[in-house]
């Protein structure tokens, strides 16, 4: 299945998405050009341009189309390896000398606004513009949980057009707009969003437990230990990002915590 992997440091995203339009595969660069302080794609066969946030052509012959955004979480790589050892990564030797694992945004995290030049609208003024948030869902099923608060509690257990959420956060990701080494960032967290069949969860550790059956999960919703051994929950997309970006896009969300 053809995908794109996009991440936009300026709004702290990672969003991957199908690249096909009307049965054409396209393949996707960075224009460098930004809206709302967020990254633009364009693809290379027709030179539209979308936006990273949401997928959509917003110029160019294919203006008006919109991407399938796929479900996908921003882990530390210790958790990716522990559930998928036999994984490919991508490798650093790509034959170009550049600094992979540094951080070109040395400390633009640790503010409460987002840069002006790049972002001229005003802030929802619910949150500070650059605090952490997890968001899902669309138009009035829009929500954002506070990624802090998240982080406090554990785990929120919610709905999503009728149908129960649960949004967890475990502990170990390294913030990649922190220090000059990704590596070395704060411990930020890594989260996840899935539909469930109204289990209610608890975190125990970095492993989550349903109090129907007992069984431990990891953050990827990929059940490691008890009854429900190798069962996997149905992911919602969600993203990781800041509160200037989430309702800048989202201005009808619901705010948790």
């Amino acid at each position: 299945r053809p995908v794109a992997v996009t991440y936009c440091p300026l709004c702290n995203s990672g969003v991957a998405f199908d690249r096909t339009v009307d049965g054409r595969t396209l393949d996707f660069a960075t224009s460098g050009s930004l809206y709302l302080s967020a990254l633009v794609m364009y693809d290379r066969q027709t030179e539209s341009l979308w936006t990273h946030f949401d997928g959509r052509a917003v110029v160019g012959r294919l203006a008006g189309a919109e991407l399938e955004m796929l479900p996908m979480s921003t882990v530390a790589w210790g958790d990716f390896r522990q559930a998928h050892p036999d994984a490919e990564v991508l490798s650093r030797e790509t034959g170009y000398d550049r600094p992979y694992g540094r951080n070109a945004y040395r400390g633009y995290d640790q503010g409460d606004e987002p840069l002006g030049g790049f972002f001229p609208g005003a802030v929802d003024p619910r949150q500070a513009g650059m605090a952490r948030v997890v968001g899902f869902g669309d138009g009035d099923e829009a929500v954002a949980v506070l990624t802090e608060y998240l982080a406090e509690v554990g785990v929120v257990n919610l709905e999503l057009d009728g149908r129960p959420v649960v949004a967890w956060h475990v502990p170990g990701t390294a913030s990649a707009l922190h220090r000059d080494r990704v590596a070395d960032g704060d411990d930020v967290g890594a989260t996840g969003v899935f539909f469930t069949d109204g289990s209610v969860f608890t975190r125990d550790g970095t492993e989550l437990v349903d109090d129907a059956t007992g069984t431990r999960w990891n953050v990827l919703g990929e059940a490691v230990r008890g009854p429900r051994k190798g069962e996997r929950l149905e992911p919602v997309t969600h993203l990781d990002t800041f509160w200037f970006a989430w309702s800048s896009y989202r201005p009808e969300t619901a705010l948790v915590g």
